[in-house]
């Protein structure tokens, strides 16, 4: 007796429960826009990733907008827990500002930073991507605001200029990891730019932050 599927699956993964296999897709979302970006998100795209048939991917995820800004939501929550969880090690405030600097900086996270480029140039088509982008932005911002207080220190910023620079510092990275997706500077050259900038807005003499 033949064991195979009417839409030529492995029968083992046929077996999936309905939450297994929406898991699976989710997965196969998240590697995809992790190698190919945000754009590759279509159900034929996501369907082959996940070695399943496009029909499977529209019963289990018939939103592809939904699928797109919840993939995105992922991976940009997981890098900020990531980051400051690794610079959380460090007590020394300026230190722990410079490591956040390379490593947002250094070249090390291509895959995430072409998820964010892909994100913020389809943000306008696609409103819940949009929502979850300026969600996502924000919880940065904030991070950063109390990061550069804790380093400036004397004198202190008040609370406005810190959302003033968190606010530079988020564009100029921004800006920068997209001049690197297509090779225009990369990895030390923006670390320098970067701190060159922050250094005299926070007091810090020069080199603090890229020394």
């Amino acid at each position: 007796m033949s064991t195979e599927q009417p839409d030529g699956q492995d029968p083992r993964t046929s077996r999936m429960t309905a939450a297994e296999r929406s898991a699976e897709i989710t997965a196969a979302a998240r590697a995809l826009a992790l190698e190919d970006g945000l754009t590759a998100l279509t159900q034929r795209g996501v369907a082959e990733r996940a070695g399943v048939a496009s029909s499977l991917v529209a019963h289990y995820q018939p939103s592809m907008e939904a699928l797109i800004a919840e993939t995105f939501r992922s991976i940009a929550h997981d890098e900020i827990i990531e980051v400051f969880g690794h610079i959380a090690v460090q007590r020394d405030p300026v230190l722990a500002l410079r490591v956040l600097i390379v490593t947002l900086l250094d070249g090390g996270r291509d895959d995430v930073d072409l998820v964010w480029t892909d994100a913020f140039s389809m943000a306008r088509r696609f409103p819940a991507l949009g929502a979850e982008v300026l969600r996502q932005t924000q919880a940065w911002h904030d991070r950063f605001t109390a990061m550069l207080q804790r380093v400036a220190v004397d004198p202190p910023l008040s609370d406005e200029a810190a959302d003033r620079i968190a606010a530079q510092f988020l564009g100029m990275l921004d800006g920068l990891n997209a001049h690197a997706a297509i090779g225009h500077l990369a990895g030390r050259v923006n670390v320098e730019l970067i701190a060159r900038a922050l250094e005299p807005e926070l007091g810090l003499p020069a080199g603090s932050l890229s020394g």
